[in-house]
């Protein structure tokens, strides 16, 4: 039988995305997992923390064909194409410039940085550098909310009047890890996910913030500067309002609702949680909430197209939270620009 050329079209979808990945902790280790099993056209070939034997560990499990202690020899790899970045928040800034430098495009972790003055010197670093970026809020690709926004967009609710999202942990994390100078605190960690969504789904931004919080079940939070329930109270500039309630010590389990009113309706996403977030499939494998997101990042890649959550997205969901900390700790209204 004669063979025929592939055409352009034909190579570009049968191409794959060569991808490595730094920090190997809790998130890390749910990348990993997703990268090396469930994304089509990805390859992840490197995984990198400063944790030697959990970088072996990790490539071992996964067959993953290369591992390394120090991340600069990942990004020193020109077979890689794509970096993940799932190391602790602080060190963000630094591993996306030096990804930029590299020439590789960029997946990071929420938040892109600790202050609106790092954010801007990534984007800038990223800009410069003329790679991508995406953002990991997972929630704009998982389909429930994507309906949800499809709903709001076509005028089926007619005009969105409220918002209201939950997020609930089952258990706080360490106190080291809840440091606002580590994680960004509460409002950083898991409210910067609610204020993107609100952000996006409303397509408009916040004018006012006003928050309230405390650190009433886990004392070792408020010696570190943290809480471990807070509740935030949005007016979009449309004049839109929303709230937003965070909780570290939802005992029942993990817990994540969002809810809009429109003049003509109102949709719902989510349920209280029976278990695992994850669910599976008739064939016992895990469809993981964070498979979409990456999904969306090797094809926009691949295919020359946007990315769902930019860096600019990452730096005025930031500007929200830092205000909602502000005003947590000061008990005033904060008006954004």
């Amino acid at each position: 039988m004669i063979g025929r050329f592939l055409t352009a079209d034909e190579k570009r979808m049968n191409a794959s995305l060569q991808l490595g990945l730094i920090g190997l902790g809790r998130m890390g280790q749910v990348h990993a997992r997703i990268l090396a099993r469930q994304v089509e056209r990805a390859r992840l070939v490197a995984v990198a923390d400063v944790d030697r034997g959990r970088a072996h560990l990790t490539a071992e499990r996964l067959d993953i064909p290369h591992w390394y202690d120090n991340p600069g020899d990942l990004l020193a790899r020109s077979d890689i194409q794509a970096v993940y970045i799932a190391t602790p928040s602080h060190t963000h800034p630094e591993l996306v410039e030096a990804a930029a430098r590299s020439g590789k495009d960029i997946f990071c972790e929420k938040p892109l940085a600790l202050t609106l003055a790092e954010t801007d010197r990534a984007i800038a670093a990223v800009a410069r550098a003329g790679v991508r970026l995406q953002l990991g809020f997972m929630r704009r690709t998982q389909p429930d909310y994507l309906r949800l926004k499809s709903a709001i967009q076509s005028g089926a609710l007619g005009r969105p009047v409220l918002f209201r999202s939950t997020q609930r942990d089952a258990d706080a994390p360490p106190a080291s890890f809840c440091d606002p100078a580590v994680s960004g605190g509460i409002f950083v960690d898991m409210g910067i996910h609610e204020f993107d969504l609100a952000r996006w789904l409303f397509d408009d931004e916040i004018r006012l913030v006003q928050a309230v919080g405390s650190a009433l079940v886990f004392p070792a939070l408020a010696a570190v500067g943290d809480l471990d329930n807070a509740c935030v109270n949005l007016q979009f500039r449309g004049e839109a309002v929303g709230t937003v309630d965070l909780s570290r010590n939802a005992r029942y389990g993990e817990d994540i609702r969002t809810e809009v009113v429109g003049s003509a309706g109102g949709m719902f996403v989510g349920a209280l949680p029976h278990g695992s977030a994850s669910q599976r499939d008739r064939d016992g494998v895990v469809d993981d909430p964070y498979r979409p997101e990456s999904q969306a990042f090797v094809q926009a890649i691949l295919d020359d197209g946007e990315v769902p959550a930019t860096g600019a997205d990452s730096r005025a969901a930031l500007a929200i939270a830092l205000a909602a900390h502000e005003s947590a700790q000061t008990g005033k209204t904060i008006v954004l620009e």
